[in-house]
């Protein structure tokens, strides 16, 4: 894992200070693990999905929250690449365009496919190479792809590949 946010884990934390020399009082110690429970790692990236959702930043932190509980994930098939998605809640200026969280396994390689409408991409974690425009995207990086391109990727090996993918209707 590359991106220190993502190390962030309340397993994690609570064997480190079940470990410290000096443990922390028992309600400081439930205190942290609380907090650490209750704070997405992706929350850094809620300002950036609400924009692109066209939701409030309570909204997004919200959705971003259920990136990391596994039954909220729902198998699925596209363009023949196994995948997870979990359907993401729009706002009135982009209810018309399809948005989901897309969550991939490492080593995944994505066959060229086409958008009929223009598709917006955030990646969240992981990162994916795109040989069509010869970029790779990392946590924070956004692709705009415009109606009618085409594209194939591959996911890099590390963490699973998060994203926010929004396609506007056909045409546009």
């Amino acid at each position: 894992m590359s991106d220190i946010d993502d190390l962030i884990d309340p397993a994690l934390l609570a064997s480190l200070l079940d470990e410290a020399v000096e443990p922390p009082p028992p309600s400081l110690r439930a205190r942290v693990l609380e907090s650490a429970r209750r704070t997405s790692r992706f929350v850094r990236f809620a300002p950036l999905i609400a924009a692109a959702l066209d939701v409030d930043e309570a909204s997004a932190s919200a959705q971003l929250a259920c990136l990391d509980v596994a039954e909220r994930w729902t198998p699925a098939v596209l363009e023949g690449v196994t995948l997870e998605l979990q359907v993401a809640r729009v706002g009135p200026a982009v209810a018309d365009h399809s948005a989901q969280f897309v969550r991939v396994a490492a080593g995944t390689a994505v066959p060229m496919h086409e958008h009929p409408g223009a598709e917006l991409t955030i990646v969240l974690q992981g990162s994916c190479h795109d040989f069509t425009q010869g970029v790779t995207l990392r946590p924070g990086s956004e692709q705009h792809m415009p109606a009618g391109s085409a594209h194939a990727f591959d996911i890099r090996e590390g963490a699973p590949f998060i994203a926010l993918l929004m396609q506007a209707p056909a045409g546009r």
